[in-house]
């Protein structure tokens, strides 16, 4: 495995991880009779994360990008001009969400419905950031329950983008295939598709 390949497979593995935490937080709130804020931010914190891991991804073929553009999230600067920076150096950024059966000819089936787009990304990734930074105390409070509601569906979303799905480095001659594997295995897996 080439050292792209590995930093691309461990940052699939940290959104993995990532997932399962924010899952088991979300069901553990759902559960309870009290909902818990500081528990809500967490998960907010978490799919956030996720975002930013997803949309740098196909950068890990140009560290300098990426550590820039990784310091631009970390500064809260705004995200459509950081998507817009990101689209600018790789336009097929976006990983392409597949089935994980092939078709008859060994050809990848989309999926279209319910995952990412770029819009959602913007959305959510607001969306979190308002969760997680300080009200204005003279402005409307942070409605937790809109996030209790929402936060299992953007989970759901981030997994069914990524479960399986395609990726395009720029400058690069082909495409990946990426299975992150099952829930409680470690094993996430990284397969070279085609040549442009």
């Amino acid at each position: 495995m080439t050292a792209m390949e590995n930093d691309y497979t461990r940052l699939m593995q940290e959104i993995k991880e990532r997932l399962i935490y924010a899952g088991l937080l979300c069901e553990k709130i759902r559960t309870q009779q009290q909902v818990s804020w500081m528990q809500l931010e967490s998960c907010c914190l978490q799919v956030r994360k996720m975002l930013e891991l997803t949309v740098m991804g196909s950068l890990v073929v140009n560290r300098p990008a990426f550590e820039k553009i990784g310091e631009d999230f970390a500064a809260c600067k705004n995200i459509r001009v950081t998507l817009r920076q990101i689209r600018r150096l790789n336009p097929e950024f976006l990983p392409q969400p597949v089935r994980e059966e092939l078709t008859e000819d060994d050809c990848v089936q989309p999926i279209t419905e319910g995952v990412l787009t770029e819009g959602l990304i913007e959305k959510i990734h607001k969306k979190c950031s308002r969760a997680l930074h300080a009200p204005n105390p003279f402005g409307d409070a942070v409605d937790y329950g809109y996030y209790l509601q929402e936060l299992p569906q953007w989970l759901e979303r981030i997994f069914r983008t990524l479960k399986s799905h395609i990726i395009v480095f720029p400058g690069m001659t082909g495409a990946y295939y990426i299975d992150l594997g099952d829930p409680h295995s470690p094993m996430t897996t990284m397969t070279l598709l085609r040549a442009k």
